[in-house]
């Protein structure tokens, strides 16, 4: 029985593991999400901030704008346009126009 019991508690220690997980200077967080309706389909913003791989550098912001027929192409297009991957768990704020 007790072998067992060994056996089940170091199974998932060894398993378990952070092999998913991302670096933050590998990712670019979005603080400001803005969807306006466009006659193509949308245009959407995204307020990014970018964070510095040197310590003693600030963090960078930066502003970009696609022309999409949907959100979801559109969110895929912001993404093909960063270096990083972008990470929207920071959104602050999301705009959204009128029409």
């Amino acid at each position: 029985m007790k072998k067992l019991l060994t056996i089940i508690i170091i199974i998932p220690l060894i398993f378990c593991s952070c092999q998913e997980s991302e670096q933050i200077d590998e990712l670019s967080f979005v603080k400001l999400l803005a969807i306006d309706k466009s006659e193509e389909g949308f245009i959407l913003t995204a307020g990014i901030q970018i964070p510095s791989s040197k310590e003693d550098e600030k963090m960078g912001s930066d502003v970009r704008s696609v022309k999409c027929r949907t959100i979801s192409q559109g969110l895929n297009l912001l993404e093909s346009t960063t270096e990083k991957k972008i990470f929207y768990g920071q959104v602050d704020c999301v705009l959204i126009g009128e029409e």
